[in-house]
């Protein structure tokens, strides 16, 4: 295994479990008002506009560790992208 699949691979693993935490967090914190989290929750609304779902304490937290998440997928890809072009053109 090279160092550009070692990264990939390290960068989409620690994406996912940044996210999954985001949402463990997001779903400790629920707002009483609402429906408790189920099936017909929306998980990319839920995702992109927590407050709407959380208590304000935690939000802080959850965009970062949203946004953190987010951006190693990102690289992730641009990883798996750039690896594809390097192949394509050689």
């Amino acid at each position: 295994m090279n160092a550009g699949e070692t990264a990939f691979l390290a960068f989409l693993i620690s994406g996912i479990l940044v996210l999954v935490i985001s949402l463990m967090l997001m779903r400790t914190h629920w707002r009483p008002d609402i429906a408790p989290y189920g099936r017909r929750t929306r998980l990319l609304h839920m995702t992109l506009h927590p407050e709407e779902y959380t208590e304000d304490a935690p939000l802080g937290a959850i965009r970062a560790l949203t946004f953190v998440g987010t951006l190693l997928l990102a690289s992730a890809v641009a990883l798996l992208v750039r690896e594809l072009v390097r192949t394509l053109t050689s």
